[in-house]
């Protein structure tokens, strides 16, 4: 599942809700921490009583900076922890917080590619920036492969997944914010949403 939304709208407390729920009643909870804020978790999970039966696997900074590839590698080790349990007969929750760092990796790509092939070739041909974004699909295919329901044959356990996401939020009243497509950045929201918003506004 993707939760989506800010801080601010309890979307942490909807994912450590569902944490310490679940590893309360036996569920093995592995909680990915791209964020720098491991100990925030380790925390709670402790005041929850739900630590015991929880992993935490964290990004550590390196002088205060986190690198976006190993937020990448984090949530996919978290994942084959939980997986090796799930075949081993466990139910297990996978929880990566967040992917805010997950798209500048993804930024990085793309840059790599236009360095690599020239901006003029990929003003002539979208094919590389759309294998970019081919490898950013397959990636995230491949975690959302391993949710669900092992037979007996394979371990029997089951394996769900949250993954935060941050959205901006939308007010009301005197305090609405008003939006326009150049907010809509392409790595986070793909091409299509801006085209679409655009093609709206003819």
């Amino acid at each position: 599942m993707l939760v989506v939304g800010g801080l601010d709208l309890g979307r942490r407390e909807l994912a450590m809700d569902a944490a310490s729920k679940q590893a309360q009643e036996g569920t093995i909870v592995v909680y990915v921490v791209t964020n720098g804020k491991e100990e925030e978790v380790s925390k709670e999970l402790k005041a929850r009583g739900a630590l015991e039966n929880s992993i935490i696997v964290a990004v550590d900074p390196s002088q205060g900076v986190i690198e976006p590839c190993e937020c990448v590698a984090a949530a996919a080790a978290g994942t084959s922890i939980a997986d090796y349990w799930t075949r081993k007969g466990r139910d297990t929750l996978v929880v990566v917080d967040d992917l805010e760092e997950h798209k500048k990796f993804w930024d990085q790509t793309e840059r790599t590619i236009l360095e690599e092939v020239g901006l003029e070739s990929v003003a002539s041909s979208s094919s590389a920036l759309a294998a970019a974004n081919s490898e950013m699909r397959a990636f995230y295919s491949s975690l959302f492969q391993r949710v669900g329901y092992l037979n007996q044959q394979a371990g029997g356990g089951s394996l769900s997944m949250l993954l935060l996401l941050d959205r901006p939020r939308i007010g009301s009243g005197d305090k609405a914010r008003k939006f326009a497509v150049s907010d809509f950045d392409p790595s986070l929201y793909g091409g299509k949403v801006p085209h679409a918003l655009e093609s709206a506004a003819i």
